[in-house]
Order: structure tokens, then sequence, then C-alpha cells
């Protein structure tokens, strides 16, 4: 989880426990567990500075979010890529383990 206090300070997180009305977190390197209590709809830290928190199971609510505008191609490039997925131009070559892999080839599609 992610703890970011007003002033900008942010530090990673593990929650311990959590009931309806606090969380108690433990930061790395530190031996002391934080308390924040929900106070009128916010989290604040036993100092009373409203922090916001973010977990990490939570859904991004970021603008950077993938839009179906995003995920369009030219018919050219749709068409090559079906091509290319039923004839089987792309598949991985098998190589032995004990040979390292060249990485792999990558293009961005637009």
């Amino acid at each position: 989880m992610t703890i970011r206090y007003t002033n900008g300070f942010t530090f990673e997180g593990t929650l311990l426990s959590r009931t309806e009305q606090s969380l108690r977190v433990m930061t790395q390197g530190s031996e002391d567990v934080l308390e924040f209590t929900l106070t009128n709809g916010g989290w604040v830290g036993e100092d009373c500075e409203p922090v916001q928190v973010e977990f990490a199971y939570a859904p991004k609510s970021d603008a950077s979010q993938t839009k179906e505008e995003d995920c369009i191609c030219s018919p050219e490039l749709a068409a090559e890529l079906i091509h290319r997925l039923f004839a089987g131009e792309n598949e991985a070559e098998v190589v032995p383990a004990k040979k390292a892999m060249a990485p792999p080839v990558r293009r961005q599609m637009v």
C-alpha cells in the first residue's frame, strides 16, 4: 500500500490490520507500527495530519488508463497481424535451456 501525506511525503507500507475505522501499517526499516483512523471520510495519522491511502489491490483511477482509441490500428496492420497469427510466422523457436536466447524484437503498434 502507499501512504501519501499532504506535504508530498510518500512511502510504501504493509497493511497489518484493518477495521472499518482504523489501519495499522508497518514500513520497511522501521520497528514502529503506524496507525491511521478514518475521520469524516478521510484517513488521518496519529498526529492528526490527513493522508491519502492507496491500497495495492484497489483499481487505479489514473487518467492514463487505456482508452478504446488507443487500441485501434490501421486495417493494413490488423490484416498483417491476423495473417501472422494464422500463418504461425512469429512462433518462438525452441532453444535448449543451456543456450541463451536473444531478446525479442519489439515493434510499437500505433
